[in-house]
């Protein structure tokens, strides 16, 4: 993959994307019970990593390809919004999420925020570290 990201800008956002990721999770998972990971509704140690991992993961190549022209954005930002919403059907298909009170539209609705945020703070941890 070509980096567009500084070294800097990736480290800074790693972190933020996946602290992000682990709050929601605890704050809609665990705190509200709207939904599991895996079969048993405890927290098990090796979702942790998961969660840690893959939502930065998504987020950097989101970031790396994301276009500066806000009309392409929003076209962008749907495509991933969509393919985010699918890879959680997909995690629910296969049991590895499951709903409690939680609804799949739900998501799709955070996603778009997360995405908004994203490409927010992005632009601000530019500035601040005044890259161009």
């Amino acid at each position: 993959m070509p980096k567009r990201i500084a070294k800097q800008e990736i480290y800074i956002l790693w972190f933020a994307l996946a602290a992000i990721a682990l709050y929601t999770d605890v704050l809609f998972g665990v705190v509200l019970d709207l939904f599991d990971y895996g079969k048993s509704p405890k927290v098990v140690f090796l979702e942790l990593p998961i969660e840690a991992l893959l939502p930065p993961s998504f987020g950097i190549i989101f970031l790396n390809y994301m276009p500066k022209d806000r009309m392409k954005y929003l076209r962008y930002m749907i495509c991933w919004v969509v393919f985010s919403t699918f890879f959680e059907w997909i995690t629910v298909c296969i049991d590895y999420l499951s709903y409690k009170g939680w609804k799949l539209w739900y998501s799709a609705v955070i996603y778009t925020i997360v995405f908004i945020f994203i490409r927010w703070h992005y632009y601000f941890i530019r500035r601040v570290l005044k890259v161009k």
